[in-house]
């Protein structure tokens, strides 16, 4: 007999979890959380427990974290999302039912002026941690020369891309970050960095469809609340450090990268 949830749904969900039925897989799976993805690429769905890390397209569920009820859930099987309703696994034992209760609403993060000493703070707190990898480090730099015209925007966009190990590749955080901060300044330039990784993604299976999917949500200045809150207040650093075992690191270096760029005088992909 299937296991019976309820969860709190991200708005950005709403279409997809209220329209009719569609078949789904699950693409990873760890205790805390698993991802569903359709075959097209286009759907694709997060369910976690309370204790995960909250993403813009999470599904969060109202067991207690300590029951681990994604436990028996494994990559590949079968899933099914609509009517309100969320199917994983295989029918029988281990398969779980979960019915949306109610809604959250995802939030982008507003960056407030004066944006240069949101930098000079997230870089003095950033100094006292370890630093990128060496290969991460090194095309970071060459992104953002990139973002004030001193290299070719699309060349060091799929530099980062798929760099570094993990469910999300620390190239695509610091990717990520990046535009979050920059759609979060209302840069002018936004969108064509953002075009950038959106193309770069359809023309390349070079990330994991985890990661590709939150681009995609980085892109339109969605992410994690753990960044939103450093965006905010650089104080808050610690809890976005604590996300993954690169992730926050590297979504905190991107968000750099994204405030020294609208603290200059700059504009993007001048030198294509």
């Amino acid at each position: 007999m299937a296991q019976r949830l309820t969860g709190a749904a991200s708005d950005l969900l709403t279409g997809v979890l209220q329209g009719p039925p569609r078949s789904l897989r699950v693409v990873t799976a760890v205790p805390s959380a698993v991802h569903l993805l359709s075959d097209d690429g286009e759907v694709a769905v997060s369910v976690c427990t309370a204790d995960a890390v909250r993403l813009p397209n999470a599904v969060v569920l109202a067991a207690p974290p300590a029951v681990r009820p994604l436990r028996m859930i494994r990559s590949g099987q079968p899933a099914q999302v609509g009517d309100g309703l969320i199917w994983i696994g295989e029918p029988g034992s281990g398969q779980i039912v979960v019915r949306v209760s109610r809604w959250w609403r995802a939030r982008r993060p507003q960056l407030r002026k004066p944006w240069a000493r949101t930098a000079a703070e997230l870089a003095r707190r950033l100094s006292l941690t370890d630093g990128l990898e060496e290969p991460v480090a090194i095309a970071s730099e060459t992104f953002a020369a990139a973002l004030t015209g001193q290299a070719v925007l699309s060349d060091a966009v799929s530099g980062l891309i798929g760099l570094g190990s993990g469910l999300t590749p620390a190239g695509d955080d610091v990717l990520a970050g990046a535009i979050v901060t920059l759609r979060a300044a209302q840069a002018p330039h936004a969108d064509e960095l953002a075009g950038t990784i959106t193309t770069a993604l359809t023309s390349s299976n070079a990330t994991t469809p985890v990661s590709a999917t939150l681009l995609r949500y980085a892109c339109d200045g969605y992410c994690v609340p753990q960044l939103t809150a450093v965006l905010e207040d650089p104080t808050t650093l610690e809890a976005l450090l604590a996300v993954g075992h690169t992730s926050g690191k590297a979504l905190a270096h991107g968000a750099l990268i994204g405030l020294r760029t609208v603290t200059g005088r700059h504009t993007i992909g001048s030198s294509r």
